[in-house]
């Protein structure tokens, strides 16, 4: 019973994670949205920072805000999981 359990609950996590990737964007277009340089080498800091930094910006823009937060949270996800 605990292994169904197991192989369920990892079953569900890699389906929730092939959702959030199946549409995903393309590292250009990632890296565009964090305003990153194609050029610059990325990191974990710098995308964390950026992602940061445009979120604090765009969280009174109310009526929009929640589109723009997405699209931040979903561009952060693509870069640190094309540097992994």
């Amino acid at each position: 019973m605990l292994i169904l359990a197991n192989i369920t609950k990892a079953a569900i996590g890699a389906l929730k994670e092939y959702i959030t990737f199946m549409g995903a964007m393309t590292t250009t277009e990632a890296m565009n949205i964090l305003n990153i340089p194609v050029e610059q080498e990325l990191s974990h800091s710098i995308i964390k920072q950026n992602a940061e930094r445009l979120t604090k910006k765009n969280k009174n823009a109310l009526p929009a805000s929640l589109y723009i937060l997405k699209k931040i949270k979903s561009a952060e996800a693509v870069l640190l999981r094309e540097i992994e």
